[in-house]
């Protein structure tokens, strides 16, 4: 017993250890676990449950409160503490589980437990035993003085620090970088009080923008800086477009600058392609922006002798304006430089600049505006490389792969289908790497004798060793890389029936599930052989799978398993024209990471917003109108169909990238009439229907040359649904000429 009792003095021990003094903010680099403790022993000492619903809720309560009472929520934080009156429950859940509970649970003081069917944030035991009243209390106690010492800068900082800490950065950093780098106050400097200083000016919005302060990694650095991120544009300073201070090697000068992260297109074309790639993007953001006064030239100076990174800094700079030691500006004119520098980023994102306080659309507008943006690089991307696709499909294509990653691109040989996959993968910053890429692009040519999942995740032979399938390193690099999409393109997939070799995908896709943020699939069923270098292996949130096939007699048709698991885009129209107006190199790739394709949405009933509620019920009464007439034939959809068009216009509405009949026209063309072929009068007596409803107020046909009224129709007046309604006149036709139809040429 007294063994028992003293362990869990030591654990209670260690627990005050890893809170901390009252005095010190050591291990907090936000208020994430000290708003968890709070409202988790608050809970325990009003005698509540402690699920993770009700704690979430007073976690996310705590931050809408500082906001009613006039203060910041938090800086540098997530959307949903940002913004918490705009977030969920859900939401915050996800924040408390991705950090702090992954933390403080893995050093062994807290688990989640189901109490009477709910899951609950629980002590272990052993911490539970020593935890009296008086405990709690004392607890609580530190937790309240390390909140009040945490937000002390933020809720008591003036609106006029900005001189005096860029003076003090200035002048301190070359005899900082003398002393240690580990623990050393001027790094929390840089890191806090600096992103402090510009939050307080009142000139960046901490809900859109986040502000981040380096000093180096384990090093001090060459050129330290303070970045200042548009949220819904990057987060790091390794990709994307962003207003960045830099101080210069010898500590003379600080530039305030227009810049662009240099990692990723490095990593893809080498320094010199990439400093070519950065120059093109400056002048060409240069050509369309006022530069309200700012430098556009070239002569910024960090100093001789600088790293690959300090050189490309400079070359990636677009306007700037520098600052030299013992003669910093006024107070005013620092703040007057960084007010027009963030309009200069507001008018780069697409938003009409304005003040902090005019914001009307909030993150959200400005979010679609620059998903907007982004799709229109993607198609000079892809035209300056020399390819034309319809107006629209760009669009679909992307839609489609966030609605599910699970695309397929059908059509005659030669349309462009595979050349697609790879301009759009390049396009967003994944190259192959059997061409000097960065590996998240990959071509997987299908072979016809392919029967079984073995094919492409591997097998045992006959010594006990396990040969690697097609793709499975392709996936685990995914699974390891998260941040970044991976698009992996099967060429030709049905040269081999489908669902016979991609069954154990097929399966795992419908499983996902969000578990701590993260969206997981059940564990790929792979040999014990594999065990070793492929553990717990899944189907990654960030992995896109992409099927190119030809519709013809050398190849196998589709399954409902397969159609029903996929957006199936068609290729028809080819536009032989050569454009060579554009050069192949002048369009950069965004380097977009893995949130602007990750599902939002995996179940209709949870996922959906309320705001959301009433364009569900719309999309779901247009597709029960369809699926009655479906029911003539037995080709009425399920459940599955249903949640994946709701998904898929929830996004695009989220977008605005197309109107609500266009998107809907493509998930008609997508997701329902692939199902139909047939010889039937039923058959032929749905398509009737069918294109009676698709064409708009068309009433009725003659009993011959039925496709001939479809067309003429098609051709006389204006379709509700007009790419469907042509379908449906081509399927027509086969049906009166050859007696049999279906949606595939």
């Amino acid at each position: 017993m007294d063994t028992y009792n003293s362990f869990n003095a030591d654990i209670l021990s260690s627990f005050y250890k890893y809170l901390g003094p009252v005095n010190s903010l050591g291990g907090y680099e936000r208020s994430y676990k000290l708003v968890f403790y709070k409202s988790y022993f608050e809970s325990i000492k009003r005698g509540e449950i402690t699920t993770t619903e009700h704690i979430a809720t007073l976690f996310r309560e705590y931050y809408i409160n500082r906001i009613h009472q006039g203060k910041v929520p938090d800086l540098n934080v997530s959307r949903a503490v940002a913004n918490p009156e705009e977030s969920t429950v859900k939401d915050a859940l996800d924040v408390i589980l991705r950090n702090p509970f992954n933390v403080i649970q893995n050093k062994g003081f807290f688990k989640i437990e189901k109490q009477d069917g709910r899951e609950c944030f629980q002590m272990v035991p052993k911490l539970a035993a020593t935890i009296t009243d008086a405990e709690i209390d004392k607890i609580l106690d530190i937790v309240e003085q390390k909140l009040k010492l945490y937000y002390s800068s933020m809720d008591n900082g003036a609106k006029g620090k900005l001189r005096e800490v860029i003076d003090k950065f200035l002048n301190g950093y070359v005899d900082a970088k003398k002393g240690a780098f580990t623990g050393s106050p001027f790094g929390t400097f840089v890191r806090s009080e600096i992103p402090n200083a510009i939050y307080n000016t009142g000139l960046v919005d901490p809900q859109n923008y986040l502000i981040t302060g380096s000093v180096g990694q384990g090093n001090w650095a060459t050129i330290p800086w303070i970045c200042i991120f548009d949220r819904s544009i990057t987060t790091t300073a390794t990709k994307g477009v962003y207003i960045v201070y830099l101080l210069s090697k010898t500590g003379e000068s600080l530039y305030l600058t227009f810049n662009q992260g240099c990692t990723d297109i490095k990593n893809a074309h080498g320094k010199q392609g990439a400093i070519k790639i950065m120059r093109e993007r400056a002048a060409e953001i240069v050509a369309r922006i006022d530069g309200r006064g700012f430098n556009t030239d070239e002569d910024i100076d960090l100093g001789q002798g600088l790293t690959d990174l300090g050189e490309m800094y400079q070359k990636g700079t677009i306007f700037y304006k520098e600052y030299k030691r013992g003669a910093v500006p006024s107070e005013a004119e620092l703040q007057q430089d960084l007010s027009k520098m963030m309009d200069i980023y507001r008018e780069y994102a697409g938003v009409k600049p304005k003040t902090v306080t005019d914001v009307t659309n909030g993150p959200k507008g400005e979010k679609d505006l620059s998903i907007k943006s982004d799709i229109e690089q993607i198609k000079k991307y892809i035209a300056a490389k020399g390819f034309s696709y319809n107006d629209g499909l760009i669009e679909d294509f992307y839609l489609s792969l966030k609605s599910k990653p699970f695309v397929i691109l059908a059509g005659t040989s030669g349309t462009g289908k595979t050349r697609l996959v790879k301009l759009f993968a390049g396009a967003v910053g994944a190259y192959a790497k059997e061409s000097g890429g960065n590996g998240r692009f990959k071509l997987v040519s299908v072979r016809p004798d392919w029967s079984d999942s073995t094919d492409l995740f591997g097998h045992t032979d006959l010594n006990g060793n396990y040969i690697p399938g097609a793709i499975i390193d392709f996936v685990k690099e995914a699974k390891e890389n998260r941040e970044y999409p991976y698009f992996l393109c099967l060429d030709e997939m049905n040269l081999s029936r489908v669902e016979y070799y991609l069954s154990d995908f097929l399966s795992l896709i419908e499983t996902r599930t969000n578990v701590n943020g993260e969206i997981k699939t059940y564990k790929l069923t792979l040999d014990k052989a594999a065990e070793k270098d492929y553990p717990d292996l899944y189907i990654p949130e960030n992995l896109y799978v992409i099927g190119t096939v030809n519709m013809d007699e050398t190849t196998f048709p589709f399954s409902k398993k397969v159609l029903d698991r996929a957006n199936t885009i068609e290729f028809s129209y080819v536009d032989l024209l050569p454009s060579f107006s554009s050069n192949a190199e002048a369009v950069a790739p965004l380097n977009k990471g893995n949130d602007f394709f990750k599902s939002q949405y995996l179940v209709l009933g949870t996922d959906v917003k309320p705001e959301q509620q009433e364009l569900a019920k719309r999309v779901s009464a247009d597709l029960q109108n369809i699926n009655k007439v479906l029911q003539q034939a037995n080709a009425h959809v399920g459940y599955r169909v249903r949640d994946e068009i709701v998904f898929f216009m929830l996004n695009n509405d989220t977008a605005k990238l197309l109107d609500y009949d266009t998107a809907f026209d493509y998930e008609i063309m997508q997701k329902i009439l692939p199902r139909i072929q047939g010889s039937s009068e039923a058959i032929k007596n749905m398509i009737c229907d069918l294109f009676k409803m698709f064409a708009g107020d068309y009433s009725g046909f003659s009993q011959s040359y039925i496709w001939k009224q479809m067309d003429d129709c098609i051709n006389n007046k204006s379709c509700k649904y007009k790419n469907s309604a042509q379908k449906l006149c081509y399927m027509m036709r086969r049906f009166e000429e050859d007696g049999f139809t279906s949606y595939w040429l």
